[in-house]
């Protein structure tokens, strides 16, 4: 890995381990929820704990949507999915979530899929897939270990000056905004929705 800043609009992905695979998603998560954890044991007949072990886990939403084509969504799911697969021998594989100067390496351990919007004849457009990812040999102190990222002066947020966005903040034309410039016609339909 290089030190130097992560591309411009970076997208966020998904490799394979050993394969090489990438799984790219349609748009970019809202948040990462990250948990460490330290399992604690004693320490023989003293009353003092140390950490034996310690364990992350990563969450996030993704939101896949084909509305601009029409196609069932589920071809695109189901690379994510093929995340979560056991390998012949039973083991999962191992998966890395890229995003920008973000990175995290480990299992998929949940998935699920939520189809929210159709098509008049019952073809899913849209899914929402919540995810989380396992890593059982937490390393601490891993941000900028590999990489150094700032963010930029200004930043490109579909409405303009960053200011305006602020100022728009409870304005329901600034998600039409950001919808429109994803070419969708909303961020979110409704599930009785359809087009």
């Amino acid at each position: 890995m290089s030190d130097a800043a992560p591309n411009e609009n970076a997208k966020a992905r998904f490799t394979i381990v050993g394969t090489n695979t990438e799984v790219p998603v349609d748009f970019n998560p809202v948040s990462l929820e990250l948990t460490v954890q330290n399992e604690m044991q004693a320490d023989g007949d003293k009353k003092v704990q140390h950490v034996s072990k310690s364990s992350a886990k990563l969450s996030l939403e993704l939101v896949f949507d084909s509305t601009d084509t029409g196609e069932d969504v589920r071809h695109k799911t189901h690379r994510i999915e093929a995340l979560f697969k056991p390998n012949t021998d039973k083991t999962p594989p191992v998966v890395i979530f890229e995003w920008g100067a973000f990175r995290f390496e480990g299992l998929v351990d949940s998935y699920k899929q939520t189809l929210d919007f159709f098509s008049k004849n019952g073809v899913p457009l849209r899914a929402v897939v919540p995810l989380s990812l396992s890593q059982l040999d937490y390393k601490f102190d891993q941000a900028g270990s590999e990489r150094t990222a700032k963010a930029d002066d200004t930043l490109d947020l579909p409405g303009g000056d960053p200011s305006n966005m602020a100022a728009a903040g409870g304005d329901p034309d600034a998600a039409r905004g950001i919808a429109t410039a994803n070419g969708l016609e909303s961020l979110r339909a409704t599930a009785s929705a359809s087009l």
